[in-house]
């Protein structure tokens, strides 16, 4: 479960995962009171499911915030791949991204690409009025993105 030392990213954690296990949950209901309670209960993440989830962009920021009250990372699964969910989703500074429906290498490779900024992939550049970079207060925010940003395909 989650530890109050210094947090290492979700990424860093799941590359030692082997060394200690990582337990998650599923939330679909868009509640910021229960991702909070989500987050004080210790999990190591939460991933706001908006595939399955009745909510989208506006609901699932109340949600991420609750749980950056908590210090607990969470991951949003968008309702499909696409450049445009990757953005919106992004921009509101999850610490992981989960694409549905990834089938085949190549579509796992486009993902990525939704992703990454130029010259590494398509995400559009409005880092300096967006959540994920602190409204533009974090200077170091495209570099440790690249890095650690949680990319998952599924």
């Amino acid at each position: 479960m989650a530890s109050s030392a210094t947090p290492q990213t979700l990424k860093a954690r799941l590359n030692k995962a082997n060394e200690e296990p990582l337990y998650g949950l599923f939330l679909l209901s868009f509640s910021p009171t229960l991702a909070e309670i989500a987050g004080h209960a210790g999990y190591d993440y939460v991933v706001i499911d908006m595939e399955h989830g009745h909510g989208g962009i506006s609901e699932a920021l109340p949600c991420l915030q609750a749980l950056a009250a908590t210090q607990t990372p969470a991951i949003l699964r968008i309702p499909e791949s696409s450049a445009a969910w990757a953005k919106k989703a992004l921009d509101l500074g999850p610490q992981g991204l989960m694409f549905p429906m990834i089938d085949d290498p190549e579509l796992a490779k486009k993902a990525v690409t939704y992703c990454r900024y130029p010259p590494n992939g398509v995400r559009g550049a409005a880092h300096p009025v967006v959540r994920a970079s602190k409204y533009g207060i974090d200077e170091e925010y495209i570099n440790k993105c690249e890095k650690e940003l949680l990319i998952m395909c599924q």
